[in-house]
């Protein structure tokens, strides 16, 4: 029997590091992709239609990540985004989630906690698509 696929997630981050810290973190749960520009995200999404978004609503090289989000919600409406972000402020989260955010988290969330966000927000999805 062969084992059922991992679903598609794409990490979009401008800090290498980052990119790879969360890929690490995520790989058991998650066939994980990384972006590092906002044009390689939009692309990306496009041709894999990943389940579930890791945006950094900051700064890329190319924009802002949270203006990203209106767009990708028009080409992928079941596409779930989190906003992964150094970013805390009111602001910020209230136009994430009126773009079309589903999650809104702080940098400096524990992995596990992270790890958990994710886990859930699949099996959400999953669910979501079975039913």
């Amino acid at each position: 029997m062969n084992p059922t696929p991992l679903p598609p997630l794409l990490v979009a981050d401008p800090d290498e590091d980052m990119c790879a810290h969360v890929q690490a973190w995520l790989t058991p749960y998650f066939q994980v992709a990384c972006a590092r520009t906002l044009q390689e995200t939009y692309y990306h999404c496009q041709q894999t239609a990943p389940i579930i978004l890791v945006l950094d609503a900051g700064r890329f090289p190319d924009g802002r990540g949270i203006d990203l989000i209106s767009p990708l919600r028009e080409i992928l409406p079941a596409l779930w985004i989190c906003c992964y972000t150094t970013h805390n402020g009111i602001a910020d989260k209230v136009q994430a989630f009126q773009s079309g955010a589903n999650n809104y988290l702080i940098k400096t969330i524990t992995r596990e906690r992270f790890i958990l966000q994710m886990r859930v927000a699949r099996h959400s999805i999953l669910t979501r698509h079975t039913i």
